[in-house]
């Protein structure tokens, strides 16, 4: 029997304890580095005109992960996916809302980022009010001291409705401002757009704040601006091969000769005890990868009793 996990089982089981999910994640990733976990590059294709991709992953020799995601900014939600999780014999076993799942590892992701590299969570200040930014959001108040957030969209009112939503749901101080407002306020940025062209400015930001870019998954798109880049330094990415594939925000800049190969650090080498010498500002890009898919399948499939790790 394949067994269906919808949007509210996922978000209940991680939000049951959120810090248990981030240590499983910061565990696999490094396992990921030692030959647990495999993957294969993301296939990236369009479906009348819309960015799509697929992607697969073994865990532990103990199941299959595939995920087929869509991105149209013209759709509500914008990001779309369903997670496929196959035993040993190839027999489905789950059905994952992709949606959630693929919100909340790209969230803990970002989040594992600011542990090991943001000086200060005190001001959040957000970029986009979709999805992803949503739950970039309550992950962050629930792991981190935060005091303010902030948050500005291409459409105002979006923003606002998000901002009435944190507020309700956090005793945390939620505004909407203009970007270069927000961007001089924040200890961190977190951009989540589907812009073609930056968002984040380099000339607004000030010393010392943890920028977090998870938009701009193609080759010739942009959510920082070479400033950012100038600014930082070096890199931390989710999976240093797809960021060289996928992402203007890494592609250009070594075009440009801004930064080198060298500068791009991968984030489990941070968990592993790398310590990375920034610039002014600490900075950290992810375009996703099949990898923290299969460990947040694994992770809700567990919770559920559905597969035992």
């Amino acid at each position: 029997m394949v067994s269906f996990i919808d949007n509210q089982s996922v978000n209940k089981v991680i939000e049951e304890n959120i810090w248990n999910y981030l240590n499983f994640m910061e565990y696999y990733l490094t396992e990921y580095v030692r030959g647990a976990l495999t993957s294969i590059p993301r296939y990236v294709f369009y479906v009348n005109g819309t960015w799509s991709s697929f992607m697969f992953s073994i865990f532990k020799n103990t199941f299959y992960c595939v995920k087929i995601v869509n991105v149209n900014p013209n759709t509500k939600p914008s990001t779309k996916g369903i997670v496929l999780v196959l035993n040993e014999s190839l027999r489905p076993i789950a059905l994952i809302d992709g949606i959630s799942l693929t919100a909340w590892r790209t969230a803990i992701l970002s989040a594992i980022s600011t542990k090991y590299l943001a000086k200060s969570t005190e001001n959040i200040s957000v970029i986009g009010a979709g999805i992803q930014a949503r739950y970039h959001i309550k992950t962050f108040l629930k792991l981190f001291k935060v005091n303010y957030v902030f948050i500005t969209s291409k459409t105002k009112i979006s923003a606002e409705m998000l901002c009435n939503e944190i507020s309700k749901e956090f005793n945390v101080e939620c505004i909407v401002k203009d970007l270069p407002e927000i961007l001089n306020k924040a200890d961190i940025v977190i951009a989540a757009t589907t812009s073609k062209t930056p968002v984040v400015f380099g000339r607004y930001l000030r010393n010392n704040c943890h920028i977090i870019s998870i938009g701009a998954h193609e080759p010739n798109s942009r959510e920082i601006d070479d400033e950012v880049i100038k600014k930082a330094g070096k890199i931390v990415v989710d999976c240093k091969e797809a960021v060289l594939r996928e992402t203007g925000d890494v592609i250009e800049p070594l075009k440009e000769g801004l930064i080198s190969e060298n500068d791009i650090i991968e984030l489990h080498e941070l968990i592993l005890g790398k310590k990375v010498e920034f610039k002014e500002i600490t900075l950290y890009k992810s375009v996703g990868f099949s990898i923290p898919d299969a460990i947040t399948a694994a992770y809700i499939l567990n919770k559920l009793g559905i597969l035992k790790i």
